[in-house]
This record gives structure tokens, sequence and C-alpha cells, in this order.
């Protein structure tokens, strides 16, 4: 299913709606050894393809380790997942808003809007 990400934190520190990146594609779930914890983590990224024997395309954001679904709601079609990222050997908190169809999101007042997985999530009136 092709979704769209929006990534809600920039190192730790919460992005206001109209300055948070969206990220088209698939998510990939792996289990990867993180580097600086040193054991194996849940990850979620996202896809981008894979040929034999080329180099994968880069993710356009970091991967989200250990998520945990904070909200899924089917009656707002969406979900948020809080995990954490590792930049530059250092882990910070982060969280994925990802609405599937139809779905309602908080403009920068806070006020709900109409929002679909083709256009960006806060439209920053």
């Amino acid at each position: 299913m092709q979704v769209t990400i929006t990534h809600t934190h920039r190192l730790g520190q919460p992005l206001r709606p109209v300055d948070r990146v969206t990220a088209p594609g698939p998510i990939a779930v792996e289990t990867v050894c993180s580097q600086t914890t040193r054991w194996y983590v849940e990850q979620w990224i996202v896809w981008r393809a894979r040929h034999a024997g080329a180099t994968p395309a880069p993710s356009p954001i970091p991967a989200l380790n250990d998520p945990q679904i904070l909200t899924l709601a089917t009656e707002y079609g969406g979900m948020m997942l809080l995990g954490f990222e590792e930049i530059e050997g250092r882990r910070y908190y982060q969280g994925w808003h990802i609405p599937f169809g139809e779905s309602q999101c908080a403009d920068e007042s806070g006020r709900l809007e109409k929002s679909s997985t083709t256009t960006k999530t806060s439209t920053g009136r």
C-alpha cells in the first residue's frame, strides 16, 4: 500500500505542522542491530526499490527504530507511531504520522482539515 509518512520531529524537537517533512512510499519493516544500543531492534523504513546488484536508494527520512503504535484510528484513517531515530550515533525521539485514504489532520492553528495520501498533510493556512 502506498502511503505518505509525515516526520513530526527534527533532532528530537517537535516541528510545527507547516515545517513537517513528508515522504511518500511503501514502508518496510526490518530487524537490525542498532549501532548505539548494540542490540537488535525493529526498524521501519521508507522503502526504496532495491534491484539485484544495485545500491539501494537512500530513504528520504531516517528509519524509525523500536516503533510503538500510539494511535490507530480507522475513523480518522491513520496511525501515529513513536520511536527513535539514530543520527550520527545519537538517538532522538521521533514520531511518524501515517494517514491512509481520507483523513483529518490539524493545521497550524489546531483546526482539523481533510487531507488525502496524495497531498501534503498540512496546508499551512
